[in-house]
């Protein structure tokens, strides 16, 4: 859901921020407590202009407990079967949920600009696409896409066999998502998508930087 952290009056652009994988709002907080939202309200000129929002999704690696966890991935190894984790949705299932979040809360903007971690950068993509494959007019003008696994995680294969989380599988490299939102990014005319922007960590072992750089054309 979409939870404003900052709002004003008769503001036509917003800016929002989609956690990724295992997230929550506490993604965009720092270790001194102070969050990027509070940061950015710090700016004049950034709070006169924009309101500030999070969306938040269900996601976690585990339902259970470590040692049903262990006894799961036994299982199915053994056994070739295991039980999925139904309160995480998949990448599709989330865009529209945004997507619907989006029009009942945020039709008054004219403006947006996303800023998405991992697997909500993934999200966000979806969310980009839906609106255009619809012929909708685009408000999204800008994504800031931080870490993002474009071309997904190798972690994502061993993850995904313990937990059976559809999340992970969603950021399987060379998996069903990451190909259809990359085929259809690319397809894409490049003045019908935002700005977009990619941030890559340089110390980060799970996104590769060749992962976090989207494809791209131009």
């Amino acid at each position: 859901m979409i939870e404003f952290s900052c709002l004003g009056k008769k503001k036509k652009n917003l800016i929002l921020f989609i956690h990724g994988l295992t997230g929550d709002n506490m993604t965009w907080v720092n270790q001194s407590g102070i969050s990027f939202s509070d940061l950015l309200a710090r700016d004049r000129e950034i709070k006169k202009k924009f309101d500030i929002a999070h969306f938040t999704y269900y996601s976690r690696l585990f339902t259970s407990t470590p040692g049903k966890v262990f006894s799961s991935f036994v299982s199915k190894i053994f056994k070739g079967g295991s039980k999925t984790i139904r309160l995480n949705l998949d990448v599709r299932n989330i865009s529209d949920l945004l997507n619907t979040e989006l029009d009942v809360k945020c039709g008054q903007y004219e403006s947006i600009v996303l800023i998405a971690h991992s697997l909500g950068g993934l999200v966000a993509k979806s969310v980009i696409l839906d609106i255009l494959s619809k012929n909708k007019p685009l408000k999204i003008k800008q994504f800031l896409s931080l870490a993002v696994p474009h071309d997904g995680a190798n972690l994502a294969l061993i993850g995904k066999q313990i937990s059976g989380n559809i999340q992970l599988e969603n950021l399987t490299p060379l998996g069903e998502t990451v190909k259809q939102l990359n085929n259809d990014w690319i397809q894409t005319p490049l003045e019908n998508l935002p700005k977009t922007l990619y941030f890559q960590g340089k110390y980060d072992m799970i996104v590769t930087g060749t992962s976090a750089i989207g494809y791209q054309q131009g």
